[in-house]
C-alpha cells in the first residue's frame, strides 16, 4: 500500500537563497570593500587636514573633502547593507567600527596630542592615588567618588604605565566603540527586530555629540549604565503585566493564563533555570551599581530611575534591584562622600525642584560670547531639538500603527532622563546630561519611526538622508569648540617648563579657562583662574592680587587656548591677549622667563618696599 504521507514542498527561502547566492555574496563583498576604501580615504583626508585651519567654528573648518567623501560612503553603505543576509552582523559592525574611528578619532590624528584640559586633570587624580595610595577629598569633589581614578591608578601599576596620559588620546574612540554592543542589545530586545537594532546602533555615533566621552568618570560610568540596563532587559527579561494595568484594574485576555502564546513574546524563564547564569548576572548588577555609585554623582541616580521604569513596566525580573541600588547609592553618599557633602549641603540640595533655574543654568547662561560661539550653541540646541522631536514623532507613529506594549517601555526610558533636571544644577550641565541619558530611548524611537515608513527600502533611504544631514550638525556641535579645547604641543611644553622652573609653593595664575595644568604635583602649587570678563587698567591689579600675597612668589601663564576661550566664550576682544602681554611686559613687577609659539610665562618679581619714615626724611629740605 502506498504511503499517504505527503512530502513537504521545498522551502521557497532555500530555493531563493540558492538562486540569489552569487548576487548576495557579491553585495556582501562590495560592502566590505566600501568599508576599507572609506577607511583608507578617511585617514588620508585626515592626514592632509591642517591643524592651523581650525578656526572659530571648530574642527569642521580643517577637514579635507576626502574625509567628507569617506564619511558619506560609510553612511550610504551602512544604510544599503541593512538588507544584507550574509554576514550582516560582521558587515554592519565593521561599518560602525570604522565610522566611530573616523568620527571620534579625527582630532587625535589631526592634532597629535590628547585633547581637553579636564582629561589632564583627571590623570593627576589617578597619579596621586597611584603614588600615595590615599584620597585628597579636601582638594576636589571628584575625590569623593574615586572608583574611576582608583581603577586607572591600579591599571597604571599593573601595566607599568607611569602616567594615565597614555589613555587620553584614544580614549574617546575606545569608549564609543564599547558603547555600541549594549546599545545594540537593548534596542534589539525592545524593538524585537535585528534590522531595527542595527538602525538604532547606527544612529548613536552621530547623535552622541555632548562631549562626555573624554577621559573622565562620566564616560566610563555611562558604559556601566548601558551594561546595567542591558542585563536588566535581556538576561532578566520579563513580560509581566505593567503596574499601570493593575492600578487601572483593566482586564485583557493577552494577560491571562495563555498570555505568552497570545502576545507572541518569549515566555518568562521558569524558576530554577540557568541558576548559575542568574547568579552571575545578579552579582554583575550589584558590582555595576557599586562602581557607578562610587564613581559618579548622577549616573547611579539615572540607573535607579531606569530600574523603577523597567519594574513598573514589567520588563525585568529583578525587582529588588531598585532597593539595592538606593541602598548602595545613599550609603556611599552618607559615608564614603561625607567629607564633601558635610561642607557643601547647600550645593547638593539647593537646586532641587528648581526646574526653571536648572534649565537656565544649562541653556540660557551658556549662550554668551562671540557670534561664532553663539552659532555653535544654536547648532547644539537645534540638534537636540531635532533628535527629541523625531523621537516624539516616532513614539506617536509607533503608537498609532502598533499596539506593541514595548512602546510604553521605550517612551518611559526616553522620558525618564528628564527627571534628572529637577535634581540640581550640576554645574550648568544638567540639560547636556538629560540629552545624554535620553539617547538610548530616543534612537530606538527614531529607528521605529524610520522602519514604519511604507517600505523598508524607504526606511533605508531615510536613514541615509538623515545620517548625511546629521553629520555636519554633529561636527559643529561636537567639535565646534576645538579652538580652545584642543591641546597644542607647545602649550604642554610651556606647562612642563613652568613646573620645572617654579618654586614649590608658588602661585600659578591664568586669566581664563582653557589651559592644561594641574596634571603634576596637585598639592605643590596653588592654581588660580581669574575668569576675567573685561580687560582694562584693573586687570594688572587683579593679576598681582592673586600672586602678591604668597611670599614664595608666582607665575602668570598665557596660552593660545586661553586667548581663544576669552574671545569665544567670555566675549573679550580678539586682541585681548596682546593687551595683557603689553601690560605685563611694561610692568617692573613681571619678567618674561619663557616663550614659544603658543605660550608665555611671566614671573612675578617682588620689589623691596621703602619705609615711609625714610621717605619722609628724604623729602625734608636741609
Amino acid at each position: 500500500m502506498a504511503s499517504t504521507t505527503r512530502k513537504p514542498p521545498p522551502r521557497p527561502s532555500a530555493l531563493q537563497g540558492n538562486e540569489d547566492r552569487p548576487a548576495k555574496q557579491t553585495g556582501t563583498l562590495l560592502g566590505f570593500a566600501v568599508c576599507f576604501v572609506a577607511l583608507a580615504v578617511g585617514i588620508s583626508g585626515l592626514k592632509i587636514s591642517n591643524v592651523v585651519d581650525i578656526g572659530s567654528y571648530g574642527l569642521i573648518e580643517a577637514l579635507s573633502p576626502l574625509y567628507w567623501l569617506a564619511i558619506a560612503l560609510l553612511i550610504i553603505s551602512f544604510a544599503w547593507n541593512l538588507r544584507a543576509e550574509r554576514y550582516r552582523s560582521l558587515l554592519l559592525g565593521t561599518h560602525l567600527t570604522i565610522l566611530v574611528f573616523l568620527v571620534n578619532g579625527a582630532p587625535s590624528i589631526i592634532e597629535g596630542d590628547g585633547r581637553f584640559q579636564s582629561a589632564y586633570l583627571h590623570t593627576a587624580f589617578s597619579n596621586y592615588i597611584a603614588n600615595t595610595g590615599t584620597l585628597l577629598q579636601s582638594y576636589d569633589a571628584r575625590f569623593s567618588w574615586p572608583s574611576f581614578f582608583a581603577g586607572v591608578a591600579m591599571l597604571d601599576k599593573v601595566a607599568g604605565v607611569n602616567s594615565a596620559e597614555a589613555f587620553i588620546r584614544w580614549w574617546p574612540v575606545a569608549i564609543n566603540l564599547l558603547y555600541l554592543p549594549p546599545i545594540y542589545g537593548i534596542a534589539k530586545e525592545l524593538l524585537r527586530s535585528t534590522p531595527k537594532a542595527w538602525l538604532a546602533a547606527g544612529l548613536f555615533p552621530l547623535t552622541n555629540w555632548v562631549g562626555q566621552d573624554y577621559f573622565s568618570p562620566q564616560a566610563l560610568t555611562y558604559l556601566l549604565y548601558l551594561t546595567f540596563v542591558f542585563i536588566l532587559v535581556v538576561p532578566f527579561r520579563a513580560h509581566d503585566r505593567p503596574a499601570w494595568r493593575r492600578l487601572l484594574r483593566r482586564t485583557n485576555k493577552d494577560f491571562g493564563p495563555n498570555r505568552q502564546t497570545q502576545s507572541g513574546r518569549p515566555p518568562r524563564p521558569e524558576p530554577g533555570r540557568r541558576r548559575a547564569a542568574g547568579g552571575f548576572y545578579l552579582g554583575a548588577l550589584v558590582l555595576l551599581m557599586a562602581a557607578m555609585a562610587t564613581g559618579h554623582q548622577l549616573t547611579p541616580i539615572m540607573a535607579i530611575i531606569t530600574s523603577v521604569i523597567l519594574v513598573i513596566a514589567g520588563r525585568t525580573q529583578v525587582r529588588g534591584m531598585v532597593m539595592v541600588g538606593v541602598l548602595i547609592a545613599v550609603g556611599w553618599v552618607c559615608y564614603g562622600a561625607e567629607p564633601f557633602w558635610s561642607g557643601h549641603i547647600s550645593m547638593i540640595v539647593g537646586g532641587v525642584g528648581n526646574v526653571g533655574g536648572n534649565v537656565n543654568a544649562g541653556v540660557a547662561q551658556r549662550v554668551t560670547g562671540s557670534a561664532a560661539h553663539g552659532f555653535i550653541l544654536d547648532i547644539r540646541l537645534l540638534t537636540t531639538a531635532a533628535v527629541w522631536g523625531l523621537a516624539a514623532l516616532g513614539a506617536l507613529v509607533w503608537r498609532l500603527r502598533s499596539r506593541d506594549r514595548d512602546w510604553a517601555v521605550v517612551v518611559l526610558l526616553f522620558l525618564g532622563a528628564f527627571t534628572t533636571i529637577v535634581g540640581g544644577n550640576y554645574g550648568g550641565e544638567g540639560v547636556l546630561r538629560v540629552y545624554f541619558f535620553s539617547l538610548p530611548g530616543a534612537i530606538c524611537l527614531i529607528a521605529a519611526l524610520i522602519s514604519k515608513l511604507p517600505r523598508f527600502w524607504h526606511g533605508q533611504v531615510a536613514l541615509a538622508c538623515f545620517g548625511l544631514l546629521l553629520t555636519p550638525l554633529f561636527f559643529f556641535a561636537r567639535w565646534g569648540n576645538e579652538l580652545y579645547e584642543m591641546v597644542r604641543p607647545d602649550e604642554l611644553t610651556a606647562t612642563n617648563e613652568l613646573y620645572r622652573i617654579a618654586t614649590p609653593g608658588s602661585n600659578f595664575v591664568s586669566l581664563t579657562w582653557g589651559i592644561e595644568w594641574e596634571y603634576v604635583d596637585l598639592t605643590t602649587f596653588s592654581y588660580n583662574t581669574l575668569g576675567v570678563d573685561t580687560i582694562g587698567p584693573q586687570t594688572l591689579t587683579q593679576i598681582t592680587a592673586a600672586i602678591a600675597g604668597n611670599p614664595k612668589g608666582g607665575y602668570v601663564i598665557m596660552t593660545t587656548g586661553q586667548q581663544a576661550f576669552g574671545s569665544l566664550v567670555s566675549g573679550l576682544p580678539t586682541n585681548w591677549g596682546r593687551t595683557v602681554d603689553n601690560m605685563l611686559t611694561r610692568s617692573s613687577n613681571y619678567k618674561l622667563v619663557y616663550q614659544n609659539r603658543d605660550a608665555e610665562i611671566f614671573q612675578y618679581i617682588r620689589h623691596p618696599t621703602v619705609k615711609k619714615s625714610s621717605a619722609r626724611r628724604l623729602q625734608r629740605p636741609r
